[in-house]
């Protein structure tokens, strides 16, 4: 699955062959396929288990697997980043760009895609709704449209990164976490 990452970071999905998957793993056809019966297969694993990592973000929070605050949802999604991108050289930045358009054309994918989502949007969502219960946020302010925008900026991060590679993280970070806490204006 690195192997099948890394040229598909490289070359994107469709134009990597099962040929590079093989030379880039260093092992036979008869090996690869001993696990996967192809590179839809193989695409859809390496999806689940980066969406997987995704969910089990939010499950180390609490009981419930829920942030306290909008800033611990997004640090909680930046985590998430460190370790896709943390994949090396950041081919996982580069992969999972190729996979969010794969879901275009994959259902199978979009429905990984959509479940790590939809996750986050109703967690942050009820976030929202607690801090607009205690009078921290505005009432008016619609909170699925307030987790989408938070998840945007998540994937906005990861879009940014696979063009700038050499882009600040940390001051991406502090800037989201800036504008998510409401310090922005001094």
């Amino acid at each position: 699955m690195d192997a099948a990452l890394a040229c598909f970071a490289r070359e994107g999905l469709h134009r990597t062959t099962m040929q590079d998957i093989f030379r880039e793993a260093g092992l036979s056809p008869g090996a690869v396929y001993s696990y996967f019966a192809g590179k839809d297969e193989l695409i859809h694993a390496i999806a689940d288990d980066i969406f997987a990592g995704a969910r089990a973000a939010f499950a180390d929070l609490d009981e419930h697997g829920e942030p306290a605050s909008l800033e611990q949802a997004l640090d909680q999604m930046m985590v998430v980043f460190d370790s896709v991108a943390g994949r090396g050289n950041d081919a996982g930045t580069r992969a999972i760009v190729h996979l969010w358009a794969e879901a275009s054309r994959n259902p199978d994918v979009m429905a990984l895609v959509r479940r790590v989502v939809n996750l986050w949007r109703d967690r942050i969502g009820k976030v929202v709704r607690a801090g607009q219960a205690r009078g921290d946020i505005d009432p008016d302010l619609d909170p699925d449209a307030v987790a989408r925008t938070i998840v945007a900026l998540f994937h906005g991060l990861f879009l940014q990164r696979s063009w700038y590679p050499r882009m600040d993280i940390a001051a991406y970070r502090r800037a989201a976490r800036a504008m998510v806490a409401g310090e922005l204006r001094r």
